[in-house]
């Protein structure tokens, strides 16, 4: 009995293999363009980068930035929103961990000045934000920026809120401690990368972490 092969169905599964590849494909060179993006913002700051300069980084032509991302404004949006993304998830990976509230807290400060440290571009970026977002027309920015951020201070401030529930911290205002802790580990990791020296390092560990602790947990 002769067997009738069915093209059609292989004609699909060629269809959807090839698919496949060029979606691939495609996701590998956005990442390409999203990382030249990032140095480029991180150096000049929205307003002084070309789509140029970030082409010419990424080794495409400028025309397939386009291909990806409409203007300069779209492509930054996409950078900002990508780091704080993945600064979410490691802050979330922290708060998961079975340990005590304060044991958290020395651990939120490793984890911040690690991040910091390994992402210079990232603490550019934040740095560079404050000016970037009040000019961005649209606001779009602005907001993404605030509403990762939030997330963030939100995630923390529950933690906190529990230490107090467990009476091992002081009753504070959980919200204003959490942006304590980001601008705690922000600021040491600015101070230490202008003065050139290594954000991830004992002293800057040991002095956020005595601070908030001293500061915040109960003496029972």
């Amino acid at each position: 009995m002769k067997i009738i092969k069915d093209k059609s169905m292989t004609n699909v599964k060629n269809t959807t293999g090839v698919a496949s590849r060029k979606e691939r494909e495609r996701q590998v060179k956005k990442k390409d363009i999203l990382k030249a993006a990032r140095e480029v913002f991180a150096q000049k700051g929205l307003h002084a980068a070309t789509l140029d300069e970030i082409a010419e980084k990424a080794e495409f032509a400028k025309g397939t930035l386009y291909g990806y991302f409409s203007s300069k404004e779209n492509l930054f949006i996409s950078v900002v929103e990508e780091e704080m993304i993945n600064f979410r998830e490691k802050i979330k990976d922290v708060l998961i961990q079975d340990i005590t509230p304060d044991q958290t807290i020395a651990l939120l400060v490793v984890t911040m000045l690690q991040i910091f440290d390994q992402n210079i571009d990232l603490l550019r970026l934040m740095n560079r934000e404050q000016l970037a977002v009040t000019t961005c027309a649209d606001g779009i920015v602005k907001s993404r920026f605030r509403r990762h951020y939030q997330k963030m201070v939100n995630m923390v401030s529950e933690h906190i809120a529990h230490g107090i529930e467990l009476n091992q911290f002081h009753a504070l205002n959980p919200n204003q401690v959490a942006i304590a802790i980001f601008s705690l580990c922000h600021g040491v990791a600015i101070n230490s990368f202008m003065n050139r020296k290594k954000i991830y390092n004992t002293d800057n560990i040991t002095l956020i972490t005595n601070l908030l602790l001293d500061g915040i947990k109960t003496r029972n």
